[in-house]
This record gives structure tokens, sequence and C-alpha cells, in this order.
């Protein structure tokens, strides 16, 4: 739930098609009363009403949620996801001091990590030949390093117990970090690992 921070905007639109707050009280089927109290802030918005309001006004949900407190909470939080990383066109990723996303990847990244929450990591891949340049300028989702175990099977930035990083699948592993991986260019590696972070998402 949400309140609403921008009642001008759902009062401009109204006024633009010749509604009132009477009739998109009588299309929510709530009082005139309750409305009042939405737009004020003084009553939380429930996803199903923002949905009645958009419809009603000819809009979309994210348009009338970017209205609420609910759009200047995912703005503070997209203020915080930056580029950890870049990843080579041979896998290896090294760490960076990088610059905020893009607001269009931060909204994408946020849409494909909501089934994980906000634990993950971002890395830039920078990649002009090879298997990797069809991920050139792809953003990865990545989530914090897990034991091995539970890695088997997936495509993850494994890192070694050199302190080196890598993208790779890990085909096979030990308790005890010796592993088995797929690299980039289909190579099958043997290796020793100290932890394995599941890629949770690619965004071109």
């Amino acid at each position: 739930m949400a309140k609403i921070t921008n009642r001008q905007w759902i009062e401009d639109r109204l006024k633009s098609q010749d509604k009132s707050m009477s009739d998109l009280a009588r299309f929510m089927e709530i009082d005139k009363s309750a409305i009042t109290r939405l737009l004020a802030g003084d009553r939380q918005l429930k996803t199903e009403e923002a949905a009645k309001i958009a419809q009603f006004i000819g809009s979309t949900l994210p348009e009338v949620l970017e209205q609420t407190d609910l759009a200047m909470s995912m703005d503070d939080q997209a203020a915080r996801i930056a580029l950890d990383a870049e990843i080579d066109e041979n896998g290896l990723m090294k760490v960076i001091d990088g610059d905020a996303l893009p607001t269009d990847t931060i909204k994408r990244a946020q849409a494909a990590m909501r089934p994980h929450g906000d634990n993950f990591r971002t890395a830039l891949v920078r990649a002009r030949s090879g298997p990797m340049a069809v991920l050139d300028d792809a953003i990865v989702l990545f989530g914090e390093g897990k034991p091995l175990n539970g890695a088997i099977g997936f495509l993850a930035i494994c890192q070694m117990v050199s302190g080196a990083h890598i993208m790779a699948r890990i085909d096979r592993a030990r308790k005890t970090g010796e592993a088995t991986v797929i690299d980039v260019h289909g190579k099958q590696c043997d290796v020793v690992l100290k932890s394995a972070a599941p890629i949770l998402a690619i965004i071109p």
C-alpha cells in the first residue's frame, strides 16, 4: 500500500476528461469522503484501488503509482544501485567504483529482482569480441557468494581461492572447493573455488 503524494496530477486528469471526484467514487464503489482522504494522503491506497483509478482516468497502474510515496521510496532505492564490477570477454570480473545505473535499467533490474529481494550486485559486460560479445553492455545481476553444494548446474560468478572472479557454469563441485566449471568459451576447467554467486538475471 502507498499514500498519494501528487493529488494534482489525478485532479488534472479528471478535469481534462470532464469527470468529477463523485464520478470516480461511484466507479470505485466507495464514498466520496474516502476519495478525498485518498487524495489528501490521509488514507492508504490499495493496489486494486490504484488500478481502478488508472482505468477510470485512462492511465496505467505504474503511472498512478508514480504519484505516490511508493515511487519516492523506489527512487531512493534506485539512487543506491550502482555498478559493482565489469566482466571482460573472457568472463573475468574486476571490481570497479561504478556510477549509478541509468533509470530505465534500474527499473528493469528492480522488476527482475523482485522475486529475490534487494540483496544483489551488478556487473557490466565489456566484451567487443568472443562469445561474450553478444552480451556487450549488458548488466549482470548476481547474488551473494554461497557454498558450492547449492550452485551446481548454475551460471555463477565463481570466486577462486586465488581471489580471482570468473563467470562460469559449475559442472561439479565438492564442499572442499574442488570444482569443474565450464567457462564462457565452453572450455571445461578444474579449479578450486571459495564460493559461487548465482547469476540471477541478465539485462541486455
